[in-house]
């Protein structure tokens, strides 16, 4: 019987929320491993050479060299539904101990260097959304924008609280044009599922 290898082993030492969209590959090939407070972006260094134990000379491994950077979750821009209403029904329970909650990353085209976005949403119901500043691989990631306001405009706007507050996310692939090489524009949704029961198309 075939047993499958472990390739590499990395250690979190950290919280990791039950779900099927803690762990997520991008099409730019990193790996995001989301947890309460922050968000790894793990990018595999097929280029490293690796010493291996018991072994006289390099050799190119690709086991255990990753190159990370993080999302570091800011608290500051937290948004207090209760300045927004009083309607009982606003009140977000996750607001009690802030974390991260799911995230959606974008295809790949989206930034200056053609890169991904992701689309982080907290346990109050926030989302904002993010990008690398310079190297996408291991520099830092900040805010591009907050979404929650945005999400309340148009046929929203003037609506009660919890239409604006998220609770789930995704982002669609580009779309499929048929023909090759395929045309350099986003065609890509972010689509949000609201608490009031109504669906938000980004472009």
């Amino acid at each position: 019987m075939l047993h499958p290898s472990i390739h590499s082993s990395v250690n979190f030492p950290v919280i990791v929320p039950p779900s099927t969209t803690s762990l997520q590959w991008s099409n730019d090939g990193q790996l995001f491993i989301l947890t309460k407070s922050e968000i790894y972006i793990m990018t595999l260094n097929y280029g490293a050479m690796i010493k291996l134990p018991k072994s006289k000379s390099n050799s190119h491994d690709k086991s255990s060299c990753w190159f990370r950077t993080i999302i570091d979750f800011d608290r500051k821009g937290i948004q207090n539904w209760g300045d927004i209403s009083q309607d009982w029904a606003a009140v977000a329970l996750g607001s009690f101990d802030i974390g991260l909650r799911t995230m959606a990353i974008s295809p790949s085209g989206l930034t200056d260097d053609a890169g991904c976005v992701a689309a982080v949403l907290s346990s109050n119901m926030d989302l904002s959304l993010w990008g690398p500043k310079d190297n996408w691989v291991q520099g830092e990631w900040s805010k591009i924008q907050e979404l929650t306001p945005l999400s309340n405009i148009g046929p929203l706007s003037g609506r009660p609280a919890f239409y604006t507050q998220v609770t789930c996310l995704t982002w669609s692939r580009q779309a499929d044009f048929g023909i090759n090489p395929a045309p350099v524009v986003d065609g890509s949704f972010l689509v949000l599922g609201t608490r009031g029961g109504t669906i938000v198309f980004f472009r």
